[in-house]
């Protein structure tokens, strides 16, 4: 996978890395549905970004509900918007549609920005440091 950013400096990752980057991002997910607060985190994306996190820990087959069976797309954005204080979309398929159509968007997909800045930027947690926390909480909590 190569990668470049509006600078038009690329990044180059082997298939490792992006296996890499995808198990972080859905541990980092399953963090977040975790997250057990009365004030909401704050979501700094979009919600297209937010739906791309969830469909990416959905193809994972990765997380599992209470009865232990996979969860479900519709579950998995549910629980994130809850998570974040956000509307649930009343048809998340269509921003998925959305996500395959940002190819040669100026938007870049989610993920090539979270590969960017944990590969090119060093950052060991891309989404917890992304996401506003509330007053007095530390990325610590997550781990």
């Amino acid at each position: 996978m190569t990668l470049k950013n509006t600078q038009q400096e690329t990044l180059q990752l082997t298939n490792e890395q992006t296996t890499m980057a995808h198990a972080r991002l859905i541990d980092e997910c399953v963090a977040l549905l975790s997250y057990q607060h009365e004030e909401p985190l704050r979501w700094p994306f979009t919600l297209t970004d937010l739906i791309e996190v969830a469909s990416m820990a959905y193809v994972s087959d990765m997380i599992v509900d209470d009865d232990g069976n996979n969860c479900t797309f519709i579950l998995l954005v549910k629980s994130l918007c809850t998570c974040f204080g956000l509307r649930v979309p009343r048809n998340p398929w269509c921003y998925l549609q959305r996500i395959h159509m940002r190819k040669n968007m100026r938007s870049r997909a989610f993920f090539d920005r979270y590969c960017w800045l944990m590969y090119k930027m060093g950052q060991s947690h891309p989404l917890l440091l992304s996401v506003h926390l509330p007053t007095g909480l530390c990325t610590s909590a997550f781990e």
